[in-house]
Formats: C-alpha cells, structure tokens, sequence
C-alpha cells in the first residue's frame, strides 16, 4: 500500500494532522513536516510527535517536501475574524490566509483542508479561491465539531475543503448525534494526583493566578502585597458558583465590576465549552468541574481530541505554551474524519458512507459563497455536489441543473 505524502502549512503543533498518528494509519501516511511561522508553536512539540521538520519560513522549506504531496492540513490565524476581537478594523485585515493559498498553488496538493471561523469570508470569499485556485473544486463547510466526536459542544469553524478538478471528488459530510460529555473525556484522571508521564500536572493552588487581581491591586499592589487571587481562593469561587458561569472582576479602568468572559467552571455531565488559548496568554480559562482548579495540559489536549501518548513540549512552568498550544489546536475528529474520506478516494476503496447530516445553523455568508460559487464556477461532479449541499431544496444551481436536465431527457 502507498504512503501517502502530508504538509502541514501554517498547522501549528499537527492537530489536524494526528490522525497520521492512528495505528490504522500511520504505515499508510507519511508527514513530511511542517512550515509555521508563529514562535509558540516552535517549541519542538511538532517534531518530537512526527518525527518531521518544522519550519519557520516557507523559503526554507525543501523543495523535495512540496513535491507530490497529496494533503496539506492548514488552521491559520483566525483572531481577527473572532467575536472577541474588540478592534472592529481588524476584521477586515486580510492575514496568513492568502499566504496559505499562493502556497497551495505553488505546490498544488491532491487536497487540502483549512480551518478558520466564517467572517474570514468577508475579507477572502468565494471569488477570491476562484481566481487563486482555478484548478481545484472549494467546498465551503460550515462543522460542528462536538457531532463529529468533539465534546466542545458549540466549537464550529468553517472548513474550506479543496480537491484538484481532475479527482472528482465531492465532500460527503458524516454529522451524528453524539452523548459525548465532560465525565466520559477526562473523568478517569486523578482530581489531585500527578501522572507526570502524560503531562496530568496540576496547578499548585498556592500560586498566584495572574491576571485575577484582588480589588484595588493587581500589578500595583504595593510591595509585600499580594496583589491576585491564588488559584485555590480562585477556585473557592468557582465552585460557589455553577458550572458555566462566568466569575466578576473588578474592572480598574471602568470601576465597575464585570463577568469575564469565556472563563469558567466545567460541568461533569454535560458537553464541553469552547477551549481556548487565553488571553492573554497565562489565563487558564477553564476550571475543572469538581476542583475549580485550573485544567492540567493533557485534561486540555483531551478535550481537544489529542491521543495521551501526544507530548507538549513546554518550559518547567508550562501555563503560557501548555495554554496557547493546547487552546489553540484544532480538534482532531472532523479532521481524522476528512482525512479518511481524501485517502478512501484516492484508493479507491469504495463509497464513502456519509450521514449527509449538519446539526449547525449555517451562517447567511457561508451559504452565500457557497452559492456565488456554484454560480460562477461550479464544480467537476456538480451533481454530487449539489447532493451534499444544505441548499439542496433552495439553490437556483441546483433547480437550473434539474430543469436542463428533465428538458434533455
């Protein structure tokens, strides 16, 4: 059986590659590395788990690596696009995005997959694809990651999935519902004990939990006052509180007391929030359901879908990369999900058995680029295509491909 050749471009530390890692894939897959260029990620995560390159400029990358690649997996920045992003100008800042795409044309992979959240359509929609990337079919798919075996509940992205003309390949969409919970992810590690060998490494509740300053102080505290909270008065907090709400802080500059948002305690029995990579970099973010404590890197890595034998490599104190690196990968389902599809078409292995399900509300913009896609372009099984669409009752494309149709027969 062939290798298949993967690239990650701009993929951070290979989470929408780890699939590549499976037993049932990895003699099949062969990663041949990784450009990125943000220096958190360039902390030897990457290559201590694929045994792959990575670079930090695309102009060091060998050519021998951009030849005959049949998947690049990308997730390039998306903070600009994100509705936490407080500078409005910012959202319509073109980024790595279109350096991502001259990159795909250059190399021109069998497939690729991109992640990024639906605004970024906005600054590169439909049109722009068309004119950069004549030669591929763009599928423009709007993922609810939690009914692809995700417990982040309401961690939707928009996924760009391309494919060369020539492979006739169409995007068979595979949502289900799921149970899946907190409890089920990461109930069987232990609530205070260490399990250093797979990173379960708890906070020490004695430290200071910056950022978290006790009213009036903070940075300004006088010297010989603790200016923060220490993460066990912190956690004494948040299990007063209920699981999902956000804690008050004082804010200094409008003197008023605010809930931070997108901080949290955990619940055992219900799904996941939305993991992030904090902001700034050492806020926590989430709180363990039973502990109020903040989550330990592989109770993190879990809930993003990452196997125990995956290893972060961090610093001794580890809350700046552990937090960015593991709040910052993509979950690693819908990936390993696509993934099989591209591999089951390029083997010709047979039908690839869709569920044709989407449990997301599609955004308006994704639908519309969607749309003025087919319209303009189309693509190489328009058929296929239009099966697989959300607009399959309400698409002039498709109503105009039937019409031509009954009048030819």
């Amino acid at each position: 059986m062939p290798k298949h050749r993967m690239l990650g471009i701009i993929s951070g530390v290979g989470s929408m590659m780890v699939s590549a890692l499976d037993d049932d894939k990895k003699d099949n897959i062969e990663v041949v590395g990784n450009y990125e260029w943000r220096k958190y990620y360039n902390s030897g995560t990457f290559e201590r788990n694929f045994d792959a390159p990575l670079w930090d400029k695309w102009e060091n990358v060998p050519e021998e690596a951009k030849q005959d690649i049949d998947i690049v997996m990308s997730h390039p920045e998306c903070g600009n696009f994100s509705i936490l992003q407080k500078d409005l100008s910012k959202r319509t800042e073109e980024n790595d995005i279109g350096e991502f795409v001259e990159h795909i044309a250059e190399i021109k992979p069998k497939f690729f997959l991109m992640d990024n959240l639906y605004p970024s359509l906005a600054v590169y929609p439909a049109s722009f694809y068309q004119e950069m990337l004549p030669e591929y079919d763009v599928f423009f798919e709007f993922v609810s990651n939690y009914h692809y075996g995700n417990v982040q509940k309401n961690r939707k992205r928009l996924f760009l999935v391309g494919a060369r003309k020539e492979l006739k390949f169409t995007f068979m969409p595979g949502e289900e519902e799921y149970i899946e919970t907190v409890r089920t992810v990461i109930g069987d590690l232990p609530l205070y004990d260490d399990i250093p060998e797979i990173q379960h490494v708890h906070v020490d509740p004695d430290d200071e939990a910056e950022g978290w300053h006790l009213p009036g102080l903070g940075k300004d505290a006088p010297e010989g006052v603790r200016g923060y909270y220490t993460y066990g008065e912190l956690a004494k907090r948040f299990i007063e509180s209920g699981p999902g709400k956000g804690l008050t802080y004082l804010s200094k500059k409008a003197g008023v007391e605010k809930i931070r948002l997108g901080y949290f305690r955990l619940g055992w029995d219900q799904h996941g929030y939305v993991l992030h990579g904090g902001s700034p970099s050492r806020y926590h973010g989430h709180f363990h359901p039973e502990t109020g404590m903040p989550l330990t890197v592989r109770e993190r890595a879990r809930i993003q879908g990452f196997p125990d034998h995956f290893q972060f490599v961090l610093p001794e104190k580890w809350a700046h990369l552990g937090i960015k690196q593991t709040g910052k990968a993509m979950p690693v389902e819908f990936c390993r999900f696509a993934t099989e599809q591209f591999i089951e078409h390029l083997e010709q292995r047979g039908h690839f058995e869709p569920t044709c399900e989407r449990f997301a509300n599609i955004p308006d913009l994704v639908s519309e680029e969607k749309e003025n896609y087919c319209k303009t372009t189309g693509y190489s099984d328009q058929g296929t295509a239009c099966d697989m669409c959300w607009k399959a009752r309400d698409c002039e494309t498709r109503n105009k491909m039937i019409s031509e149709t009954f009048f030819e027969f």
